[in-house]
């Protein structure tokens, strides 16, 4: 078994804590920590990336724009139901309206 301790990133400045990858204590392949070669960041709007449908894999150094990946997102039994109800309360609505005119 293979570990690697926790990396913490922090402000140089203050000391505040950025970001910490965690420690692997049981893991089948060997995980190193890769050099830091230089540390920056990026800012985006609210709204700019669809949560839903897209992660950021990395952010490309010469443009700073964000390298997009898709998100695989299955719904839920329960968001399913409720799709379903949600459709046949509209059928049901349409055939009441439909059975009204006539």
């Amino acid at each position: 078994m293979y570990t690697r301790g926790n990396r913490v990133y922090y402000e140089t400045e203050t000391g505040r804590i950025v970001f910490q990858n965690g420690e692997i204590t049981n893991s089948t392949d060997p995980i190193k920590h890769d050099p830091i070669k230089g540390l920056s960041y990026v800012d985006f709007d609210i709204g700019a990336i669809d949560w839903k449908k897209h992660s950021i894999e990395r952010i490309n150094p010469q443009t700073k724009q964000p390298v997009l990946k898709d998100v695989l997102y299955t719904k839920s039994p329960q968001e399913q139901r409720i799709d379903e109800l949600t459709e046949e309360n509209m059928l049901l609505k349409s055939n009441a309206e439909i059975d009204g005119l006539m």
